[in-house]
């Protein structure tokens, strides 16, 4: 049986090798932060994903703090895509309390950097295959084999799983 711990630096490795992601917050707020492309500062070993993504205009303080967003890491060199859902935190200023903002003014506008803090809850990762000239036998053969013993998908799933007879 595969631990939760193999998942999790599974999911460390390709996303180091990407690092690049498209951030989508999902949030019924009509202050939310846009869909940015984020660098990944780091993975920690609780499931977390931290990353800065920038936010215009004058509202970003009056933001939710706490919303479900997603990360989709992909690279055309590489040979897999990711996709994760999670509950993203906009992480606090320990000394003030407030949201951790970096604010930089330019001469048209004024934008926000904010620190997030993607708690992973589920993963999706799919592989790309190289198309490859084979005889019609091959690719028969292959057709077959990737429709009944196909690993070029995997979803994990990071919820904690509460037994069904403990539920009311």
């Amino acid at each position: 049986m595969i631990r939760k711990n193999e998942h999790l630096d599974f999911l460390k490795k390709k996303i180091q090798e990407i690092s690049l992601a498209k951030f989508s917050a999902h949030s019924d707020s009509l202050l939310q932060l846009p869909n940015n492309i984020i660098t990944t500062l780091k993975t920690d070993n609780e499931g977390n994903i931290w990353f800065f993504t920038s936010c215009t205009g004058t509202y970003a303080r009056n933001m939710d703090t706490s919303f479900y967003a997603s990360l989709e890491y992909y690279n055309k060199e590489s040979n897999f895509r990711l996709h994760i859902d999670g509950k993203a935190t906009v992480v606090e200023d320990k000394d003030d309390m407030a949201p951790f903002f970096i604010t930089k003014k330019t001469d048209s506008f004024i934008y926000n950097i904010v620190l997030i803090k993607l708690k992973i809850l589920k993963a999706e990762y799919h592989e790309t295959r190289q198309m490859v000239t084979s005889s019609f036998k091959e690719t028969v053969r292959n057709i077959f084999v990737g429709l009944f013993y196909s690993n070029a998908h995997k979803q994990l799933n990071f919820f904690e799983t509460v037994p069904t007879h403990l539920i009311s």
